[in-house]
């Protein structure tokens, strides 16, 4: 990719790498099943050593997968991933940038979503997380002396050992997915704006325009998270807008996420009206809508956190389908209708933004 955009698109390029720990953002799983079953151990003799162990399993999950942060991260190997960023110089004086950004890497396959359905799998975490905070809440009423009926009701929770070790199968890390829609959509949709631009000989007058491509986005943001520190500074001189590019399928469900990261994150409103408005005037379809708790993040989240004015852009269902995160995501799967429409609205947006010279 990196070389389509230094040949092939006139971009000034710069790989980066950075240091990650690949199986640190689905590895907590493995410690939350442990501390699961300790706290249902415990209950019946110290409650309130069953309190401590589900508040720990549920701290680490709210920390890696809910806000993606990296408590436990250094407990696993170490690995290098890259970051590619692409600039195209403006026609004039620079008073603007506006970088497109995608992820290149690929998730490890979700085995209850490709064996069973993506339903199934967020039924199931849901009654996982339910499991842990009932036996917490059965430990504060027996530590406060709430009676022989929390002890039936701890007996009846005992269910919940047959849904925690299904935790373990959430992710195989023996197989990654081909990615086509997440995120070679994002990736090459970006690249084939730079490409159209340099094939056309149309130069912005007063704004760079530019492609970040992300690694270790499914690992928990990494890669935008170490982009974001290498560029926060030096990209200051300027006003910097980002428009993070992710999964691009059903043209029906193109649209701006306006809070990301599990809802928490609030992307850039402008930004967003800027984008809905360049899909309004060509008459697309394009939505607003927001990642829902539990539905995870994009890097448009991690650029946030670091200051940046940033926005995402998605194109599928949040009741995840079939080829979400499984083996199905391959080329066959891509929907032209959808790509071709958020083609058209990247354009019409640099349109808006600067005068084309």
């Amino acid at each position: 990719m990196a070389e389509i955009l230094r040949n092939e698109c006139g971009c000034r390029v710069k790989t980066e790498r950075f240091d990650f720990h690949p199986g640190g953002f689905w590895g907590y799983l493995r410690f939350c099943v442990v501390l699961d079953l300790l706290c249902v151990m415990t209950f019946f003799m110290t409650p309130w050593l069953s309190l401590f162990f589900g508040t720990v399993s549920m701290a680490l999950m709210i920390s890696e997968y809910i806000l993606y942060r990296e408590p436990i991260d250094p407990l696993f190997a170490k690995r290098q991933g890259t970051n590619v960023t692409a600039v195209r110089p403006a026609g004039d004086a620079v008073r603007q940038r506006i970088l497109f950004t995608g992820h290149m890497d690929a998730a490890w396959e979700a085995t209850l979503s490709y064996h069973i359905s993506g339903t199934f799998y967020i039924v199931h975490a849901l009654l996982a997380t339910s499991g842990v905070l009932l036996y917490c809440l059965w430990s504060v009423l027996a530590l406060a002396g709430a009676g022989a009926w929390v002890d039936t009701a701890a007996k009846i929770s005992l269910v919940f050992l047959l849904i925690w070790p299904g935790v373990l199968f959430y992710c195989n890390g023996r197989r990654t997915v081909d990615g086509a829609n997440d995120n070679l959509t994002g990736c090459f949709l970006s690249i084939a704006l730079m490409k159209a631009l340099e094939e056309c000989d149309v130069r912005l007058d007063h704004t760079e325009v530019g492609v970040v491509l992300t690694g270790a986005e499914e690992a928990g943001l990494r890669g935008a998270k170490a982009w974001a520190k290498a560029h926060r500074e030096a990209y200051q001189d300027v006003p910097t807008f980002l428009f993070t590019i992710d999964t691009i399928h059903h043209p029906q469900f193109l649209m701006v996420n306006q809070r990301d990261m599990n809802g928490l994150v609030r992307n850039d409103r402008e930004l967003a009206d800027l984008f809905v408005s360049a899909a309004d005037e060509l008459d697309i379809p394009c939505g607003r809508g927001s990642i829902p708790m539990m539905g995870g993040s994009t890097d448009s989240a991690a650029f946030r956190q670091a200051g940046f004015r940033s926005v995402s852009v998605a194109g599928m269902d949040h009741h995840l389908e079939d080829y979400y995160h499984t083996r199905r995501d391959t080329c066959d799967r891509i929907d032209p209708e959808g790509i071709g429409n958020c083609f058209a609205v990247m354009a019409r947006l640099l349109e808006k933004m600067d005068g084309i010279r």
